[in-house]
């Protein structure tokens, strides 16, 4: 199991009164099985519509496998590997503009 380098969070994914850490460390483990502990914000990006944080994060425990819903499998990657790819926009868009 690789480390965990990034993970965004979204406005969207909050519950009442969720921390941005504990919300995406929430969303990650319930779509990827995978518990992390968030660590650093490395970028923040804001538009008219919506937000997202970006964290640096360590893998804790799990096993990784798609929720079948919101994603179609859980790869892991370097933050560099990530922003070039194509099927990832929003995440490259929301990084890169930082």
């Amino acid at each position: 199991m690789v480390p965990v380098k990034i993970c965004l969070c979204s406005r969207r994914i909050f519950k009442q009164g969720e921390t941005p850490e504990h919300a995406v460390k929430r969303e990650y483990l319930e779509e990827t099985g995978v518990l992390i502990n968030p660590k650093d914000i490395i970028a923040v990006r804001f538009n008219l519509k919506d937000w997202y944080v970006a964290f640096s994060a360590d893998y804790v425990s799990g096993q990784e496998h798609s929720d079948n819903d919101e994603n179609s499998e859980v790869v892991w990657l370097d933050v560099d590997v990530a922003l070039k790819r194509n099927d990832v926009p929003q995440l490259r868009n929301s990084v890169q503009t930082m």
